[in-house]
C-alpha cells in the first residue's frame, strides 16, 4: 500500500543482505561476495548461512575508495 511504501522510504536501513548490499554500492552480488572475502575491509556478520552487512560498513568502504 502507499502508506507502507511511505514508511519504508522514511526508515533508514541499518544493514543489508548480500543482494541488497550489492545493489546499494552498485555491484553484482558475486562481486560483493568477493570483496567481502578478499578485501577484508568491509565488516560483515554471518547469521546462520546468511550474510549481514552493516550500512555503515558499506558507507565507510565507499568513502575510502
Amino acid at each position: 500500500s502507499t502508506s507502507s511504501k511511505r514508511i519504508k522510504e522514511k526508515t533508514e536501513v541499518a544493514a543489508f543482505n548480500l543482494r541488497s548490499g550489492a545493489r546499494y554500492i552498485g555491484v553484482s552480488a558475486p562481486t560483493l561476495l568477493r570483496l567481502l572475502h578478499s578485501d577484508k575491509q568491509i565488516r560483515f556478520h554471518r547469521v546462520g548461512k546468511r550474510l549481514v552487512i552493516p550500512k555503515v560498513a558499506l558507507d565507510a568502504w565507499l568513502d575510502a575508495a
